[in-house]
């Protein structure tokens, strides 16, 4: 007789909370109310967390200090803030949120060990599959670029919002198909998913989530015995062989072009290789200039100095005619490093870098210890925060209050901690032993 396993709340409401931050902006998902329900959920988690007196507790204390203070400046950059309102409110929005979902992301893996430690992404990979698989019916789907490329979503409302929960889900299945690979059947499921994910992700054109996926693949195969990554070079080698073989190179080389030069109506794939970020130059210019007006301190958390005019403009709708908070006030930044030195100054940048040195100097050494299943998991999850940051170069979300790289990130910095202390827990009892 088949037999349910009985879920505990948080198994439940943690990966909720996650995919309706993460997967908002996909119709099927906005159609259950996520605007309300991501930050129900995230209410749920937080009282769960204090309650069970979870909040950053297994986090290690040097670098829980470190954060505790740079969210502490972040939130001080309200006193002196062009606007006031802003920079409170969101600043405030985003020290709970990195707080809570740290602090889940290190209970879960806690909880329920290094074999489920990515299973709180499986909502987000079904809500990718689908709005991937569906998106097929509906003619809005494709976004048409230029004459050269139709962008493909999904059911999301940006090419970049499906590219990014397709290569973020990537790090789930690449991990399913590692644990299932004495199990033939489930290993042939996860590397079609796998297959349709890539698809996918090369329909979105969405570059720099296709460098989150690269990075997350790397490690992964990084973190293999040596056998298994000389096995996974010469089945690589030959695959890439008979699709050299099979298709034209004129075809391959246009293909390829095509991704990396993501060519406009005016910038053509022979156009000077300087041009492959011609998207993001003038944003980096205007967000360059402004870092600098940041000085010191900055111009105050989430705050665009020299714009005013948020109290004006508090009240704008979205295409679906949701009320949105910042959609119609400031400008895009382009660059987290930008943004952060504008918005909380030199001493917010110097925090920034603190907190992801010691993150990377306390975690690399325990990931060389780990045996080899519990270091490809911690390789998936590095991977997949280095992916991000090197996101975060084209994309300003590191002071976004509830985006979806934001929840991801800190998530990730959680399930990782969560790791290390099953390491340290590991590492004296063996002692003790």
């Amino acid at each position: 007789m088949l037999s349910i396993r009985k879920r505990s709340f948080f198994e439940i409401v943690f990966p909720l909370a996650v995919v309706f931050h993460v997967c908002y902006g996909t119709s099927f998902i906005d159609e259950m109310g996520a605007s309300y329900l991501r930050w129900f959920f995230t209410a749920c988690l937080f009282l769960y967390l204090l309650l069970n007196k979870q909040l950053l507790v297994p986090i290690h204390p040097l670098w829980r200090t470190l954060l505790l203070s740079y969210l502490a400046w972040c939130m001080l950059t309200t006193l002196w803030s062009e606007v006031p309102l802003l920079s409170f409110s969101k600043s405030t929005v985003f020290a709970a949120n990195i707080i809570i979902f740290t602090s889940a992301g290190c209970f879960w893996t806690i909880k329920y060990g290094y074999e489920r430690c990515l299973d709180w992404l499986l909502l987000i990979l079904i809500t990718a599959l689908l709005s991937g698989l569906l998106g097929n019916f509906y003619k809005g789907s494709y976004v048409n670029f230029s004459q050269y490329n139709s962008l493909y979503m999904g059911l999301t409302d940006n090419p970049n919002t499906f590219g990014f929960i397709i290569a973020i889900a990537s790090s789930l299945v690449l991990f399913k198909l590692y644990v299932s690979k004495k199990k033939r059947l489930i290993f042939l499921f996860w590397c079609i998913v796998l297959i349709i994910e890539v698809h996918f992700l090369i329909m979105s054109y969405a570059r720099s989530c296709m460098v989150i996926f690269l990075c997350v693949l790397f490690s992964f195969l990084l973190s293999l015995p040596l056998s298994k990554k000389i096995q996974i070079f010469f089945l690589s080698f030959l695959g890439i062989a008979i699709i050299v073989v099979m298709m034209p190179a004129s075809f391959l080389e246009s293909k390829i072009l095509n991704h990396i030069y993501k060519p406009t109506d005016t910038i053509t794939i022979d156009s000077d290789s300087s041009l492959i970020l011609t998207t993001r130059s003038t944003v980096w210019h205007n967000s360059y200039e402004q870092a600098k007006k940041g000085g010191l301190v900055g111009g105050g958390f989430a705050v665009n100095i020299g714009n005013k005019h948020f109290s004006d403009e508090w009240i704008c709708k979205d295409s679906r005619g949701n009320n949105i908070d910042t959609g119609c006030y400031g400008r895009e930044k382009g660059n987290s490093q930008f943004a952060i030195t504008e918005e909380t100054g030199i001493v917010g940048l110097v925090f920034y870098a603190f907190i992801l040195v010691s993150f990377f100097w306390i975690s690399i050494p325990y990931y060389f210890r780990m045996e080899v299943s519990d270091r490809v998991a911690m390789g998936l999850v590095l991977g997949a925060i280095i992916g991000l940051l090197l996101e975060s170069i084209v994309e300003a979300w590191w002071d976004s209050s509830a985006g979806q790289e934001l929840i991801c990130f800190w998530t990730l910095i959680g399930v990782a901690f969560g790791m290390i202390y099953l390491l340290k827990r590991k590492l004296n009892h063996s002692k003790i032993g």
